[in-house]
Parts: C-alpha cells; structure tokens; sequence
C-alpha cells in the first residue's frame, strides 16, 4: 500500500495529479468495483 502510495505523490510532483479521478470513481462505483474500475481505466499501474 506504501508503494501505491509513493507513486501517487511522485506522479504528483511531476505534475500528474490523479487524485480527483480516482476519487470520482470511488464514488461512483463503489468500493467494490472501484479497483476493477480503476485497472480498466488505465490506472492499473498504480494498483498491481
């Protein structure tokens, strides 16, 4: 989790902010589906 962590903050830093994304869809799929969600959208990286 530290790991996924570090690579949102260095995206960040780098001028990628995603944050406002993921939590878009958080909201709107849930907690349950979110990382399904997330890994189809593209922002598997982050979560493998």
């Amino acid at each position: 989790m530290l790991e996924k962590i570090m690579v949102l903050h260095e995206m960040k830093l780098m001028g990628i902010d995603i944050s406002a994304s993921l939590e878009k869809m958080y909201e709107k799929y849930g907690k349950e589906e979110f990382q399904h969600s997330a890994m189809v959208s593209g922002y598997g990286f982050i979560l493998q």
